[in-house]
């Protein structure tokens, strides 16, 4: 009886423990999903078919601007209020990939239809793994990223003594190095294991690759339901480019295409995780008491599409907009997140979406058919991925 009695007060501890653990928003008075006891709202904002944006917007729309839940019994605030996001996150080969990619393309001219995100996502991941992994030519649907991974780890254990890019500069050891610190002069000890290597190469690819052949998906189904608005990004690269280079100069001319790609990222974010902070130590934000460990991130798809910031055609795709001078707050638009931990791939990311549509756009136009999808479904946890985009490649010009 007596181990019983133990056993059943250790539950009713237990039991009382997280249900404690699982009222941090209700005791300070935060509105949210209440979710079910150890899992929170976990299965709810992890569901592949249900991306985690649009759960929060839901959540956002039935309970404000601020809000908290659950990831088992962590407390997640999270804020679509411009002034608050403030307070929260302020305290330059790519051309040679894009040609391979248009090679690729060529044999859907004038011809059937298409999913043209997976070529967005051979090119990208293509581009990292030149960048970053010190792939030397295209490998464009050829290409085996584990082996790139294990690879650079097997440098790094003596298995191959050359050198490559990025890489090198962080893992240019073996696993295991004596460094000098160079504040204070002393030695000390620094292990690279093979966990560190693969992870480090899982950053570079997932924020390298999938986000920005995302981009390039969601902004050519926009331009192909909206053809009037392709004709004038046309328009624009026939007029910049005089030479069958595009250069970096002129990429920087190109205004509304640079519109349309802001036009497609706030309308399709990309990258919700670029957008969350854990508190490492308690402070306030607005008129909330934040407590260490307390992960607050921010809504994007909400604060994107405000109409109190953006008008009451919030919902549309209007590149027009970046040029009304609009007094905006300055955390209106974050598909990138912003601070000092702003993705560090931000240029690298829009140089790239720039070349590919000034190459694309300039040769083809990407065209709506029977086949493309009245409205796109968005699948993902981390990033959100659009299931296919189907088009239309045509020909701009008569073949002789």
């Amino acid at each position: 009886m007596g181990l019983v009695f133990c056993l059943l007060v250790i539950l009713a501890a237990f039991v009382g423990y997280f249900k404690w653990k699982q009222s941090y928003w209700q005791r300070r008075g935060v509105p949210g999903p209440r979710g079910i006891p150890f899992l929170g709202s976990f299965y709810e904002i992890a569901d592949k078919e249900n991306p985690r944006v649009f759960v929060l917007h839901e959540w956002t729309k039935k309970f404000g601007k601020v809000f908290g839940f659950y990831e088992g019994v962590i407390p997640v605030m999270v804020v679509s209020d411009p002034e608050m996001l403030q307070e929260l996150f302020i305290h330059e080969t790519v051309d040679n990939s894009v040609l391979c990619m248009m090679d690729h393309l060529a044999k859907h001219e004038n011809n059937s239809a298409f999913n043209i995100h997976l070529y967005f996502q051979e090119l990208t991941y293509d581009i990292i793994c030149r960048l970053a992994m010190g792939q030397p030519y295209s490998e464009q649907f050829n290409n085996e990223g584990v082996e790139i991974v294990k690879n650079e780890e097997n440098k790094q254990l003596g298995i191959e003594n050359t050198q490559n890019d990025f890489i090198d500069m962080f893992l240019d050891h073996y696993t295991e190095s004596e460094i000098e610190d160079s504040q204070f002069g002393t030695p000390f000890e620094r292990k690279v294991n093979s966990q560190d290597v693969i992870g480090a190469c899982f950053v570079f690819l997932l924020a390298g690759f999938d986000t920005t052949a995302n981009t390039l998906a969601y902004a050519s189904y926009l331009l192909a339901k909206n053809p009037e608005k392709m004709q004038m990004v046309q328009e624009e690269v026939d007029r910049t480019c005089d030479s069958d280079i595009i250069s970096y100069d002129d990429l920087t001319r190109m205004n509304y295409l640079d519109a349309v790609i802001r036009e497609a990222l706030r309308l399709y974010p990309v990258a919700w995780f670029a957008c969350s902070r854990e508190c490492v130590s308690t402070t306030t934000l607005g008129e909330y008491v934040i407590e260490k460990g307390v992960r607050v991130e921010a809504d994007l798809m909400a604060l994107h599409r405000s109409k109190e910031i953006w008008g009451e055609n919030a919902d549309d795709f209007v590149p027009e907009r970046w040029f009304v001078e609009t007094r905006r707050p300055s955390m209106s638009w974050i598909p990138f997140g912003a601070g000092p931990r702003q993705c560090v791939g931000m240029r690298l990311g829009l140089c790239e979406t720039k070349t590919a549509f000034a190459h694309i756009l300039r040769k083809y136009s990407i065209v709506a058919g029977p086949e493309t999808e009245d409205k796109l479904r968005i699948l993902g946890c981390t990033t959100n991925c659009p299931e296919s985009v189907t088009v239309y490649l045509e020909s701009r010009f008569c073949n002789p």
